[in-house]
């Protein structure tokens, strides 16, 4: 009669481990590459929220203005650094880029205005712009 052996093993080799370890590390740099770039977009929208504050507020404060064309206000450009309540830097400019005289009697009755607002984020130099009408009649 022959004997017959069967050999069994407990455990796991190193290869399999080392296998095993490697697509581990892979997932854990995918959740950290993920991670990072979160925080980047985060960032990246605080900063555009707070700049499209700040343009808001601009223009709020230019409809509140009277309305007046031979005023520097509207004859001329103008640039204004602001700081938001998290401490973040803005440059917010405005100016007028073009008159209207809609009843033709030679005075002007309406402005069109430009703010920008520029700022540097994490990802680089940003603006945004802003184009919107004032009027005598509101």
């Amino acid at each position: 009669m022959s004997e017959t052996r069967i050999k069994t093993e407990d455990g796991f080799t190193m290869i399999e481990v080392l296998i095993a370890i490697s697509i581990f590390m892979i997932g854990v740099l995918a959740v950290a590459s993920l991670q990072a770039s979160a925080l980047r977009s985060n960032a990246h929208s605080m900063g555009l929220t707070e700049a499209v504050n700040a343009a808001q507020e601009q223009v709020e404060q230019i409809l509140a203005a009277p309305f007046d064309p031979a005023d520097s206000f509207f004859t001329s450009s103008h640039t204004i650094n602001y700081t938001s309540p998290l401490g973040e830097q803005y440059n917010i400019g405005w100016r007028v880029t073009d008159w209207y005289d809609w009843d033709g009697d030679g005075t002007n009755e309406a402005a069109e205005i430009a703010v920008t607002v520029s700022w540097d984020g994490m990802i680089g130099a940003r603006s945004i712009n802003f184009n919107f009408m004032k009027t005598t009649r509101f």
